[in-house]
């Protein structure tokens, strides 16, 4: 059984399996060498599936996910996958048949925190667990909870919590100097400069910014490659 899997979305990926074993697993921007590169890439994937000696007819499932209320905001008008794509929001998997470079192929369109879900827990040591995932948004959705057991994720339920994209933000670029990673709408910035995480990590920054720098100044120095 050989699986193709792509997200189109932001930071975009391809992960070839067979017989549940990864074949490859590519971020678009390994390719491009643009950082967090985006979008559909036919080019890209006939690359990917030309360095694992795959064929197109060689592909007996397509696993995808594309939320259209997403992606123009983070792609502007860069084209999606170039057939329909059935919409997960309520029904979690929902398999279609589609054209596929110019080939049949049977497709799964999966949601897109059950597929945060399964990436996490099944490349866990953990034969059981519960699972939690939130994010910025996807099919309009950013919390997700569900259980793990053996190959099977039990009792999925995605929810949406107001400005829970703004307090994560807030804490990585607040607390630990990360820059932000995407802006993806011309309001974001401002939104997020007066959200509630920004003003309390605001708070808690400076000290936490000093606490790193104090713990770096007192790290052994990196070995010599010389």
């Amino acid at each position: 059984m050989k699986i193709l899997s792509i997200y189109p979305n932001h930071d975009s990926a391809i992960c070839l399996l067979e017989d549940g074993e990864v074949v490859l697993n590519w971020e678009l921007e390994r390719y491009s060498r643009i950082r967090h590169d985006y979008g559909y890439s036919e080019q890209f994937i006939r690359i990917c599936l030309d360095q694992a000696g795959w064929r197109i007819s060689d592909v007996n499932i397509l696993c995808i996910n594309y939320d259209r209320n997403l992606a123009p905001r983070i792609e502007g008008t860069r084209a999606g996958p170039p057939f329909a794509i059935p919409e997960t929001i309520e029904n979690y998997i929902v398999n279609f048949h589609t054209k596929f470079l110019g080939h049949e192929v049977e497709a799964y369109a999966i949601n897109h925190h059950l597929a945060h879900a399964a990436s996490s827990f099944f490349t866990s040591p953990f034969d059981t667990s519960a699972i939690l995932t939130f994010d910025g948004g996807g099919d309009r959705k950013n919390i997700s909870i569900s259980r793990g057991t053996g190959n099977r994720i039990e009792d999925f339920a995605a929810s949406e919590v107001p400005y829970l994209a703004l307090w994560w933000e807030g804490m990585g670029t607040g607390n630990f100097g990360f820059e932000p990673m995407h802006v993806m709408d011309p309001g974001f910035a401002s939104r997020q400069d007066h959200s509630p995480g920004s003003i309390w990590c605001t708070r808690l920054g400076p000290g936490a910014t000093a606490a790193r720098r104090n713990r770096r100044s007192q790290a052994p120095p990196a070995p010599s490659l010389s």
